[in-house]
């Protein structure tokens, strides 16, 4: 059974929309037997930008004899993702839109096998930009916020558009990276587009599966309210779970001594662990909000 859904996101330039089997194929090597326990599913919004920048490409190429024509090529695709993604991003069906559509969808797939399970991103290059910027969108609109673009302005829009159905609650928060267990980077870029903002409107994702004690919130800021159990007791650890969800399905725990005692999913309270150094060794220590 799926315990765990890996959502690949890609970067900037001219990407096939296969980008992403060979690391796949690979993971999938590595994990043998147990690569059934993992939905892969790979988000691809370069189809989007891609066939009107080779369209721009072709009347250049028609008007003139270009040289350094490689270069020109690699910065029209690369900044051109990247000016495209932003530029009028606000406007119903951008760019901007469409891409965070594309991630969505990547996501309901996965959704659909197993509701609820833990997701870890990979994310590159451009693709950091493009799922940072969804995920705070999203994190904003289940708080209730108002969101100036994208799918997250009105999500209930965007899945009757998209699937003549509006999205259940478990839809939602999974969606919205509710249950993101990990995010993975690789060349990062997301400093380019903050860089030159004053550091008070930089605002940063919130960890969306953080624990926090004695709390009923269930937006994706915040992990299942109160709702933790003791699993695996050689760990020495706490682990997050939803309701009805086995406890060692969520690969992220809560390490900190002489907190306030959690509620289990079964009412009872217990302390929190004394922390593990297994446990945080593999998970940064995280102590309840």
């Amino acid at each position: 059974m799926a315990e765990v859904a890996l959502i690949t996101v890609h970067g900037m330039g001219e990407t096939p929309e296969d980008y992403a089997d060979v690391l796949l194929a690979r993971l999938r090597g590595l994990l043998g037997a147990t690569s059934g326990k993992v939905v892969m599913r790979s988000a691809y919004y370069q189809k989007i930008l891609q066939d009107n920048q080779a369209e721009v490409w072709r009347r250049m190429q028609g008007r003139a004899t270009l040289r350094y024509a490689d270069l020109r090529k690699f910065v029209l695709y690369g900044f051109g993702d990247a000016a495209g993604l932003e530029n009028r991003k606000e406007i119903p069906g951008s760019v901007y839109e469409e891409a965070q559509g594309e991630i969505a969808k990547a996501l309901l797939s996965a959704h659909a096998v197993r509701p609820g399970m833990p997701v870890v991103f990979v994310a590159q290059s451009l693709g950091c930009q493009v799922l940072s910027s969804y995920i705070y969108d999203a994190q904003k609109a289940m708080a209730g916020r108002p969101v100036g673009a994208g799918i997250w302005r009105n999500i209930d829009a965007w899945a009757e558009a998209h699937f003549t159905r509006p999205l259940t609650a478990s839809e939602k928060t999974f969606l919205s990276a509710g249950t993101c267990a990990g995010l993975v980077t690789t060349g990062c870029n997301i400093p380019i587009f903050v860089a030159a903002h004053k550091e008070m409107h930089i605002i940063p994702i919130a960890p969306p599966t953080r624990c926090s004690s004695g709390s009923t919130s269930t937006t994706p800021t915040t992990c299942w309210a109160g709702r933790c159990s003791r699993s695996r007791a050689a760990t020495g650890c706490w682990w997050k779970t939803a309701p009805s969800t086995p406890a060692a399905a969520w690969p992220a725990c809560c390490c900190a001594a002489g907190t306030p005692s959690p509620t289990t999913a079964t009412g009872t309270t217990r302390p929190w662990s004394t922390p593990s150094p297994r446990c945080c060794a593999a998970w940064p220590p995280k102590a309840p909000a």
